[in-house]
């Protein structure tokens, strides 16, 4: 499953423009806390 910055601000109903690059922020922080939690689960 890949989600997007759009998948983020559509689940919100929507952000003013001057805060979409928050949805970018979650979605990094959202890959990245994926990408440790199986990191983690290898060891």
């Amino acid at each position: 499953m890949k989600i997007t910055e759009e998948d983020i601000v559509n689940a919100l109903e929507g952000l003013p423009e001057n805060k979409k690059h928050c949805s970018n922020l979650g979605v990094q922080a959202l890959r990245n806390a994926i990408h440790d939690y199986y990191d983690k689960e290898k060891k």
